[in-house]
């Protein structure tokens, strides 16, 4: 539901509130899962083991979080976005749509393998 907003949010550079506004609602609809993941994560371990597999899953998303912009800032570096910034939102665009579209058969597979779980 976000790639809308963050498609006009990083490809139409005309207006500034419009890009304003779409990645809020990008931020809006797409970061809705962390609740849910983590209450997964927390209903899957045994009780002495929750804080360390929400610890290891938050490490891991800020590693994640710092190599993409290390890759993508070199990456922008690479093809001379400083000389031409419209480049800086088709990266963007394209980072965040590997992330979106990545992301869904692992968390289908996650729902799945979670409701099997919990249906036991």
């Amino acid at each position: 539901m976000a790639i809308p907003a963050v498609t006009i949010a990083t490809l139409v550079t005309g207006n500034f509130y419009v890009a304003l506004g779409c990645m809020a609602a990008k931020y809006m609809l797409s970061e809705c899962w962390m609740s849910p993941a983590i209450t997964m994560m927390q209903s899957t371990v045994p009780p002495e083991d929750q804080g360390s597999i929400v610890s290891a899953h938050l490490f891991y998303l800020t590693v994640a979080g710092c190599a993409a912009t290390v890759s993508l800032g070199a990456l922008a570096n690479a093809l001379g976005a400083v000389a031409n910034p419209r480049i800086y939102g088709y990266l963007i665009w394209i980072w965040s749509m590997v992330g979106y579209i990545g992301s869904v058969p692992f968390f289908w597979k996650g729902g799945k393998e979670y409701k099997k779980y919990i249906e036991k």
